[in-house]
């Protein structure tokens, strides 16, 4: 999570350009609404284009599909789909938010048009170009709510399909397999103990239960993305909290994704005004009943990360499969990585060490047995350049500290392998790189405000499930110079061309 993003790539696309200082919003053009899906390893924005920063209406003439491996360096692919090739369109340059599904071996886009229909488009490549295969809207303009936008494609665990949409009430129905027609009747989708629900909606899956995230009011208050769970893609559902809310006045849309075991919630600010929004990304974590905290808005984001404040564990990038997270009984709560085993692994790619680290900390909760963490640049097989001891404990949190074998300085991918005994060997809370002779942190636990602030995470640390597996270390820990340091880290109806 650096405080810089440059982008900067050409391929058979266009490329989008970051400038110093800020990682969010992570596209530097109109990129509303965003659902973002990932199709082999692989992340795609699907989003209303919005036109002009200068437009005083909202004003989309087409669709792009941006996409990244890294969340850091994001490529336009151009047009996917312009409404002049959309013989039967009832309105031009009301181009609204778009979803994508992958289906045998075809990736199928579902679009809203500005008059309130949908319709369907195919391709061989997630980033397009679609070409309309129905010819005519798969969803006719309602003469009443809900207002037909906004849809949603998903994928249930037996492999039906589904499209989710809906303007001031959220109505669901079964997919065909020919991805074009339904096989059953749309039918309502209900929400039991929410404020509020305008539009927007995104489903996903997580420990057994379905997500429901959308708008809760739309244009004309502070819109927030509130989130509801249930047992059944077609609900009901219960209403659970807000996942993020860009605190401005105006409409709010987004979307869940899991990359690397790690999980996001993509959403747009009303940058730099509301008819001109761009996609910003933030990590999100679930508690132990399946709970998403509220995160805040920040300019950091997400893929890059600032080695000399406090880096959350759980904010990793990528990660063996055996790790998981949990709350955190350290002060400052949040969450820990947990299922820490010998030869696991976390990642934090593009760490920002600046002048120079030559220390680094972490934050620790051991039993029996002393273990290590090998610090490595790149990958489990870079170079090692240090090594820090977690002597045995009594699972009280303690902060260790190691020096480094060199000055490090400049933006490096991070390691982190963990080697020790049979077993679950340690939880891990987080971590820090300081300069050579700082000689660590304070006794002091989690400061959740002020990490949260700087874009980290949560105070506390932990994450999830899933993630990339790679070879075992078998070299034996050489163990550096190690310190241990005892503990002490839209109601308003949105009008037909708002999207």
């Amino acid at each position: 999570m650096n405080r810089c993003a440059s982008i900067l790539l050409a391929a058979s696309a266009l490329s989008v350009a970051r400038s110093a200082g800020a990682q969010n919003p992570i596209i530097d053009q109109g990129s509303a609404d965003p659902s973002l899906k990932v199709f082999g390893g692989r992340v795609y924005v699907y989003g209303t284009h919005d036109f002009s920063p200068t437009d005083t209406t909202w004003i989309a003439k087409d669709w792009h599909v941006f996409s990244s491996s890294d969340l850091v360096t994001w490529i336009d692919s151009g047009v996917a789909l312009d409404d002049d090739s959309l013989a039967w369109r009832g309105v031009t340059d009301e181009d609204w938010a778009p979803d994508a599904i992958l289906f045998n071996g075809q990736y199928y886009f579902y679009f809203p048009l500005g008059d309130g229909t949908i319709g369907v488009a195919a391709g061989s490549s997630p980033a397009g170009p679609f070409t309309d295969i129905l010819g005519h809207a798969l969803v006719d303009r309602s003469p009443t709510p809900p207002y037909n936008i906004d849809p949603m494609a998903f994928e249930d665990t037996d492999g039906s399909r589904y499209l989710i949409w809906g303007n001031l009430g959220c109505t669901i129905a079964q997919l065909n397999d020919d991805m074009k027609s339904f096989r059953t009747p749309p039918q309502k989708v209900t929400i039991s103990g929410a404020p509020s629900y305008e539009e927007g909606p995104f489903a996903w899956m997580h420990g057994g239960n379905y997500y429901l995230l959308y708008s809760r009011c739309g244009t004309t208050c502070s819109d927030s993305l509130d989130y509801a769970v249930g047992t059944s893609i077609r609900g009901p559902y219960t209403y659970r909290g807000t996942i993020v809310a860009h605190g401005k006045h105006g409409n709010e849309h987004g979307s869940v994704f899991e990359l690397n075991g790690q999980w996001y919630v993509a959403y747009h600010d009303l940058y730099p005004t509301d008819k001109y929004r761009k996609t910003k990304l933030e990590f999100i974590h679930y508690t132990n009943n399946g709970d998403i905290p509220q995160v805040y808005p920040t300019d950091y984001g997400v893929g890059r990360y600032d080695g000399s404040q406090r880096i959350e564990a759980e904010n990793f990038f990528d990660k063996s499969t055996s790790l998981g997270y949990e709350d955190c009984t350290d002060s400052g709560n949040g969450f820990d990585v947990t299922n820490v085993t010998d030869g696991s692994w976390l990642k934090f790619q593009q760490v920002d060490f600046g002048a120079g680290a030559g220390s680094f900390e972490a934050r620790v909760s051991a039993s029996s047995g002393v273990n290590g963490i090998e610090i490595r640049l790149g990958s489990v097989l870079g170079p090692l350049i240090g090594t820090c001891a977690v002597p045995a404990g009594d699972q009280t949190w303690e902060t260790v500290v190691t020096g480094l074998g060199s000055t490090i300085s400049g933006v490096n991918d991070v390691v982190l392998v963990f080697k020790g005994g049979a077993g679950n060997l340690f939880r891990l809370n987080w971590i820090r790189f300081t300069p050579a002779g700082d000689g660590g942190v304070s006794d002091s636990g989690s400061d959740g405000a002020a990490e949260s602030a700087r874009g980290q995470g949560r105070g506390g640390g932990c994450q999830c499930t899933a993630g990339a597996s790679s070879s075992p270390i078998s070299a034996p820990i050489a163990f550096l110079v190690t310190i241990a340091v005892v503990s002490r880290r839209r109601r308003g109806r949105r009008p037909p061309e708002a999207d």
